[in-house]
């Protein structure tokens, strides 16, 4: 087993810490809650259209599901924990949701105590005076934190062994039954129980499915050009390989016109796009780069425009439509790029 204290030093902030003190020096617990009663405020899994997420552009009047921001935050947590702590070359030995907790923002200033024998103790400091007890810790409120955990030596069947249990934790804990769970992290999910998920670090901790509204257009600007522009001359195999493995090649137009703000957007450039995984490519690309802002329109959102007064809508409700309406592009688009060895190239 490795002990806690022989772990590199920034992993620690993944894992529950026992002793904590104030500016007073009062001892204090760090701020968690359960993840049930997190996930009661704040649900992983939620229905589109609903409360405070718009679904633009919808020609059939149909449901879909995507991942909530805090549900991004803890699943992302939790694989980026992992992959740091497998990058140190060790392994959490066993873990279940009696060792997962959330963290929770706190008003209050709290401090990892110093420990030396070099340092005495404030005495006699007057009204007022504090002296600094230690290193400050910042708060990562909605992040998942280990807590009674063991650790060992890291080995492939050890690391594939905390992807199943990630896998099992997220499935009982975080899924909410009656709704759909989204293609996308049913994506990452197959990849976490993958028998080559010990080598998938990379690819699991910096999934697409859980990267937040607004940051994922960085992604199609890494990805889309590279595979477009790159790899026909570095790697034509690759590219081959990426663009057959590509999904939606079938139906990726029909999809794009059963909402209206896509179909707008294909026809006003519809000679542009060929009918093929390239089409796609370009197609997802140029409405995630350009945010479709020719065709802003009120008609699109009858109860104003992003900003108030303004016609349009808001920049994330473009990546909300893209992403329920082709869930497993980028996500595949990763796995493919991961498997020629064109993933962390392209990024």
């Amino acid at each position: 087993m490795v002990r806690f204290g022989n772990i590199a030093y920034d992993l620690p902030r993944h894992i529950v810490r026992k002793t904590l003190v104030n500016l007073q020096g009062k001892p204090c617990p760090d701020p968690v809650c359960t993840v049930a009663e997190y996930t009661a405020r704040h649900p992983v899994v939620v229905p589109v259209p609903s409360e405070g997420v718009r679904l633009v552009g919808e020609k059939l009047g149909r449901c879909f599901s995507t991942t909530s921001e805090p549900g991004m935050k803890l699943i992302s947590s939790l694989t980026t924990a992992l992959k740091e702590f497998h990058d140190s070359d060790i392994c959490v030995s066993g873990f279940d949701e009696s060792n997962m907790v959330v963290a929770e923002d706190t008003k209050e200033l709290l401090f990892i105590p110093t420990e030396s024998d070099k340092i005495e103790p404030p005495r006699n400091l007057g009204p007022g005076e504090y002296m600094i007890p230690g290193q400050l810790v910042f708060p990562e409120p909605g992040k998942l934190k280990f807590r009674d955990v063991m650790f060992q030596q890291s080995t492939p069947g050890g690391i594939r062994a905390n992807y199943l249990d990630a896998h099992a934790f997220i499935t009982k804990n975080l899924l909410q039954p009656g709704i759909r769970v989204p293609d996308d992290i049913k994506h990452q999910l197959k990849l976490m129980k993958s028998p080559e998920s010990a080598t998938m670090g990379p690819l699991i901790s910096r999934h697409a499915s859980v990267v937040p509204w607004g940051l994922r257009r960085g992604l199609v600007m890494s990805y889309i050009p590279y595979i477009r522009h790159v790899l026909p001359h570095v790697d034509p195999a690759a590219e081959a390989t990426v663009l057959s493995e590509m999904p939606y090649l079938d139906d990726w137009i029909e999809r794009a016109k059963n909402n209206k703000l896509l179909e707008l957007f294909f026809n006003h450039r519809r000679d542009k796009y060929r009918a093929d995984a390239t089409g796609l490519l370009d197609f997802f690309y140029d409405i995630s780069i350009n945010k479709m802002e020719w065709c802003w329109s009120r008609c699109f959102k009858p109860d104003g425009g992003y900003p108030p007064g303004e016609s349009g809508y808001k920049p994330d409700e473009t990546e909300i439509v893209m992403t329920v309406t082709y869930p497993e592009l980028m996500p595949k688009i990763q796995e493919s790029l991961w498997k020629t060895n064109h993933l962390q190239k392209a990024r």
